[in-house]
């Protein structure tokens, strides 16, 4: 029985973290387009394929996401979550769990500190949510634009609300929870309205 539940979770876990793969990588050609047709291209001189720290920054953000989300939809017994995150962090990390570990510290500690903020009254819940994903996607956009830029940290910023609910999509879909699939999906709908009222952005 141990083996088994513990390959289960080994499959959930590989299933996730190949979606999560797709997602990184469409989220960086949105982004990278969306740069393209905004920044002077003699400064979008960046790679032009998800690598280094924007691979880096958004496995951490995913891992993020899923451990939040996971608190909202226990998908799996408690006693087992450990396990199953530990799986999770394995496929989607691969080789670069140090460096995937330390952006996720990171931007979990910045999201704490926020929720703090959130608590005292000196931020509204928008207000953070624009800081958090401001700091998540930088590394994207200075990926891609090598020497710092506002108008770049702005776009990359502006879409990361579709790669938060496209990785809680492909959580939700793993276990089949057509319920809060539908959820996502209107949410999916309003980012994606607004996105297209936003002058500096283009939803993917």
């Amino acid at each position: 029985m141990g083996l088994f539940k513990t390959l289960t979770l080994r499959r959930h876990a590989e299933h996730i973290a190949a979606g999560f793969s797709i997602l990184r990588n469409q989220q960086f050609e949105s982004v990278r387009r969306s740069i393209d047709r905004r920044v002077e291209r003699e400064v979008v001189s960046g790679p032009k394929t998800l690598g280094g720290d924007a691979d880096l920054a958004l496995k951490a953000y995913q891992l993020l996401i899923f451990t939040t989300f996971s608190m909202e939809h226990p998908y799996v017994a408690e006693s087992d979550f450990r396990e199953f995150a530990g799986h999770l962090n394995i496929a989607v990390s691969g080789a670069d769990q140090k460096q995937v570990e330390a952006y996720f510290l990171e931007f979990g500690e910045y999201q704490k500190q926020l929720m703090r903020e959130i608590g005292v009254g000196t931020k509204t819940t928008e207000e953070a949510y624009a800081e958090e994903v401001t700091r998540i996607a930088t590394p994207i956009a200075d990926y891609i634009v090598p020497e710092s830029n506002h108008l770049a940290w702005t776009i990359a910023a502006r879409l990361m609300p579709v790669f938060t609910i496209n990785t809680e999509m492909v959580i939700a879909d793993e276990f089949h929870d057509e319920s809060t699939l539908n959820t996502l999906r209107l949410q999916m709908e309003n980012v994606r309205r607004d996105l297209t009222e936003q002058p500096h952005s283009s939803a993917p």
